[in-house]
């Protein structure tokens, strides 16, 4: 199954909200799934497709620093109702930050975290981070594993899971 990879990152002045609301993360990676579901449901022009995405929350960056951020295991496109695969065709990486990043500023609206003017002076974020890694097409098991145990590691060694 060809995959993508998405990075999303929560910029520095919304993640002190996040450090003592914990299940806020938790909505921030819904508000990403749903996101990356509706560009690829626009850009296949499918409205029914199921797209599937493993998302792994973490909450440090390489220095150990309180940096919580997304990384999404993405399939390439989705499935039609009847079964059909269609392709997430090229997009454009801009636009899908500018969608993840109102999502989230509609979900700190809706949660009484800003009010509507807080939320729009936080659309001039100079750094909103999130990258797309291009498609990668997997030549058998050991290129699947590669990519999904980087997703998914700091969540298995706390977990003390199996190797995927």
């Amino acid at each position: 199954m060809p995959y993508r990879q998405v990075v999303l990152t929560i910029p520095k002045r919304l993640r002190a909200y996040c450090l003592y609301r914990r299940r806020l993360l938790g909505e921030i990676a819904r508000a990403a799934a749903r996101t990356v579901t509706a560009a690829i449901r626009t850009l296949t022009g499918e409205r029914d497709l199921a797209v599937g995405i493993v998302a792994s929350l973490q909450t440090h960056g390489s220095r150990a620093n309180w940096h919580p951020h997304l990384h999404l295991l993405v399939t390439d496109g989705g499935f039609r109702p009847d079964g059909t695969f269609v392709s997430w065709p090229a997009h454009n990486t801009a636009r899908l930050t500018e969608a993840f990043r109102r999502a989230v500023l509609r979900l700190f609206v809706r949660l009484e975290l800003f009010d509507e003017d807080q939320a729009a002076g936080m659309l001039t974020w100079p750094y909103p981070a999130s990258t797309c890694i291009p498609p990668c097409r997997p030549r058998g098991r050991s290129r699947v594993r590669d990519p999904a145990c980087t997703v998914l590691r700091a969540e298995s060694r706390r977990a003390g899971a199996a190797d995927v």
